[in-house]
């Protein structure tokens, strides 16, 4: 079984504390490769549209709340409770 770091935590509260992600902020969230965050990023923005700021950009940023629901949650505050109750069990189980 992989084991979370603290940098993952801290990648993971970083994210989450963003409204908006760009391919590299999923990939720091999920922990995955660029290839497969950017597949994400894509489904998002093919569903849901990308950020207005920088429609026209080469890099664009979605929604964050939209990649959580696309990939099974339901909001990045929900995110953060979850994130923080498993801190929280495994602080006290070491």
């Amino acid at each position: 079984m992989e084991r979370f770091t603290n940098e993952d935590v801290i990648n993971k509260v970083k994210a989450l504390n963003k409204s908006y992600w760009f391919a590299s902020d999923i990939k720091d969230y999920l922990n995955c490769s660029m290839k497969k965050a950017n597949k994400i990023k894509n489904l998002v923005a093919n569903k849901y549209g990308v950020i207005e700021e920088n429609e026209d950009d080469e890099k664009q940023a979605v929604s964050a709340d939209y990649v959580i629901k696309v990939i099974g949650g339901s909001s990045r505050i929900e995110e953060l409770e979850i994130l923080h109750k498993s801190m929280e069990i495994l602080g006290k189980t070491r």
